[in-house]
């Protein structure tokens, strides 16, 4: 359920920050020892550990907010689904990356599925939920894990995290303004929206020069149509 896994990830957190035993990491789609390169498992195992976490919770952010994006469309809110469903594709981006890099370090890891989505309620507390979501992320989790990968030296990861947070913040701003103006859609704003390929970043309204957070090319960003 999307609150149980939210309030587990950031269990997860502590217990990696914190470098105790970490409940539910144990088993054959955790451990690193087997299937490492170049002494990965001595170099980087909390980063490890903290990867396979992210991917965890960006898979069910993902399946999440597609659930909310169905729901959005039986409320008739069809624009704030389209919204629902860019940014799903977002957090999907950063799982596939993380869970590359996890499969870089221990190739015999395996992807973490999402649980059932739990729908809370009507589309306007389902924009609450996911702003809680993605702001528990960009304030705590990430955080955490950025600190993790400095400390171990494990730039490639480094860098997943420290764009994954800048846009995970923007994605809770744009839920924010969505829930704020949930009576009266900006048709103007968000009549199309751009999802960066490389960052997960959304740009509404104008196809910008470049990705703000990341730098790539704005001919790269994915258009989204959202007003019709």
């Amino acid at each position: 359920m999307y609150q149980c896994s939210r309030r587990k990830m950031l269990g997860l957190v502590g217990g990696i920050v914190a470098g105790g035993a970490i409940a539910g990491l144990a088993g054959p789609a955790w451990a690193a020892t087997t299937g490492t390169k170049s002494g990965a498992t001595a170099l980087y195992p909390k980063t490890f550990k903290s990867l396979m976490a992210a991917v965890a919770f960006e898979v069910q952010a993902n399946a999440n907010y597609l659930a909310f994006a169905d729901a959005a469309d039986k409320d008739g809110h069809r624009e704030i689904a389209a919204i629902f469903r860019a940014i799903a594709a977002a957090e999907l981006k950063h799982a596939n990356d993380e869970f590359a890099i996890a499969q870089s370090l221990i190739s015999s890891a395996v992807k973490p599925k999402a649980e059932k989505a739990a729908l809370a309620g009507s589309t306007a507390a389902n924009l609450q939920a996911a702003i809680a979501g993605e702001t528990e992320e960009y304030t705590k989790i990430y955080p955490g894990f950025v600190k993790i990968a400095q400390a171990e030296r494990m730039r490639t990861a480094l860098g997943i995290f420290t764009i994954a947070k800048l846009a995970e913040e923007v994605h809770a701003g744009i839920y924010a303004d969505l829930l704020k103006h949930i009576d009266k859609f900006d048709r103007e704003k968000y009549a199309k929206v751009y999802r960066c390929p490389v960052c997960g970043n959304i740009v509404p309204t104008v196809r910008p020069m470049a990705c703000p957070i990341c730098g790539d090319e704005g001919e790269d960003l994915i258009e989204y149509t959202i007003v019709g």
